[in-house]
């Protein structure tokens, strides 16, 4: 079975959900990659909860045993909140499997703050009735089939790009972060390129972008040099400002299409709840 990408979060900063913000989604960062039975997830937004949905139609979450493998970027809130809202963790004998480069002991830390009575019926990761198993990354890690590497960004605070890797494509995960040219940025496009699709965030038009230099995101035109010189086949633009409205995104993405597009490489802007295949 082809590898495919499925959004079902594409929001930076906070949810967004209303009447004009439907066609290209309004949930919190959450990407699965899926290749047959293998799933990855990247990051735990709002979205996830609507993941855990699409899962509780095909699993038998009740009987336990299932593994689930979450990839997280870094810690803001945007990538993160929806994690108590992903069912499987209130089944026994699933096993939810959390990698970051960050160390085991800070991860913990802020999953535990995320899970305490303080902002929700729990008191902590223990109180949950699932298994978990946290590890560090350190070097590229194997899980199934896919082979998993990282690569840090330019953000406010440590996060980490992920690169996942099968038989059947390359794709490059690059969310929070600032693109304009710097030495970080320019590894960055090295460590991401002969990829079959990028994924990269691009929040900000240049004009906001102005405003908010320091903020760790990419302009329109940041991201859309990147995805040029990283030159995949397919470039998947995501991390949409929260308020923007989907006429709103599809002026931009029409405007970059004609900048962009040509038949080596095509650019478009992330819509929740839709299969892209790798290749």
């Amino acid at each position: 079975m082809a590898l495919k990408v499925r959004f079902y979060g594409t929001r930076g900063q906070i949810m967004s959900v209303s009447r004009d913000r439907f066609i290209y989604g309004g949930h919190t960062s959450c990407v699965t990659l899926s290749q047959e039975e293998e799933l990855i997830i990247l990051d735990a937004g709002f979205g996830i909860a609507n993941l855990a949905g699409d899962l509780m139609k095909t699993q038998p979450l009740t009987e336990g045993g299932q593994s689930y493998h979450l990839f997280l970027t870094h810690f803001h809130w945007d990538h993160i909140q929806g994690l108590q809202y992903f069912t499987p963790i209130y089944f026994p004998g699933n096993h939810i499997h959390v990698y970051s480069p960050f160390d085991v002991d800070v991860m913990q830390e802020v999953l535990n703050v995320l899970l305490d009575d303080s902002y929700t019926p729990f008191s902590g990761l223990d109180s949950l009735p699932c298994e978990w198993h946290f590890e560090k990354l350190n070097a590229a890690k194997q899980v199934g089939s896919f082979t998993v590497s990282h690569h840090p960004t330019s953000h406010l605070g440590e996060c980490y790009a992920y690169r996942l890797t099968t038989d059947e494509g390359r794709v490059s995960f690059i969310t929070d972060h600032n693109a304009e040219p710097s030495a970080n940025n320019e590894s960055l496009v090295k460590w991401a390129a002969s990829c079959d699709l990028l994924i990269h965030e691009a929040m900000f038009t240049p004009g906001e972008f102005n405003h908010f230099p320091d903020f760790g995101h990419s302009s329109f035109t940041s991201a859309m040099e990147n995805a040029q010189r990283i030159g995949a086949p397919l470039t998947l633009l995501t991390h949409h400002a929260p308020l923007r409205s989907d006429s709103e995104l599809a002026d931009h993405e029409r405007y970059l299409e004609r900048l962009f597009n040509n038949k080596e490489q095509r650019l478009a802007f992330a819509r929740e709840e839709i299969d892209y295949p790798v290749r």
